[in-house]
């Protein structure tokens, strides 16, 4: 059995790098009225997003985020893969 210590000593031991620590500090949930807020371009874009945009093009922005810009809820859209195609 796993003693919660260990697990955590493990933790702290595989997440503890320069790499690990800037990946954590550039993640952050936002608001709802700022990822409504998200167009495609827009200036005011989350760093995140403009950081996707520049490796994307916005045909494969739009197969792979359709539902975000779709009405909730959407019947069918964004299902678990593998039971149903994402945003069939």
């Amino acid at each position: 059995m796993l003693k919660q210590a260990d697990v955590l000593a493990t933790e702290a031991r595989l997440t503890d790098t320069p790499l690990f620590r800037s990946v954590k500090a550039s993640v952050a949930t936002r608001d709802n009225t700022v990822v409504a807020a998200v167009k495609p371009g827009l200036a005011s874009n989350p760093e995140n997003v403009k950081r996707v945009e520049r490796l994307l093009p916005a045909s494969q922005w739009e197969y792979l985020f359709r539902c975000a810009t779709r009405p909730i809820p959407t019947p069918g859209c964004c299902k678990p893969w593998p039971s149903s195609p994402v945003c069939a």
